[in-house]
């Protein structure tokens, strides 16, 4: 696929074109953002046991903000929701501690996500809060 397919042409406001970038996050880029969590060893991509994150999961507090693990059944894949309600589309590992870090794009951005699964809540930033819990709402993902 050429370069240029890989890109989509934005008007903004003052009315110029900018190209925004739209080919989806890669396992480089994972590994990449992988190499800062010096205390998580021993990653596995997508889930270490099937159906532990799998789904959709939501703020525990009513809040919304969606962050959905092995996206219409593609094992590996990982979604989250954007202020505008929009959602990224990228990549996630696990390491054997719990914690989850994802890479992933959408809307013009690149988002690097990280969060820790307890087994029944994930938690982990958003916004200005540092911590905050989801709780999976849906599992046929």
């Amino acid at each position: 696929m050429a370069a240029a397919d890989n890109q989509a042409t934005a008007q903004t406001e003052a009315g110029s074109r900018d190209q925004i970038d739209t080919t989806p996050a890669t396992r480089e880029q994972l590994d990449s953002y992988l190499a800062i969590f010096t205390s998580a060893t021993n990653w596995t991509y997508g889930e270490r046991t099937p159906g532990e994150l799998a789904g959709t999961w939501v703020l525990a507090d009513g809040g919304g903000h969606r962050i959905i693990f092995d996206v219409d059944g593609r094992p590996g894949t990982f979604s989250e929701e954007l202020v505008n309600g929009k959602m990224t589309a990228g990549i996630y590992a696990v390491s054997d501690q719990g914690h989850i870090a994802a890479v992933s794009k959408g809307d013009g951005i690149s988002l690097g996500s990280h969060f820790k699964f307890d087994g029944q809540f994930i938690s982990g930033p958003r916004g200005p809060n540092p911590s905050v819990r989801w709780q999976r709402v849906d599992t046929s993902q």
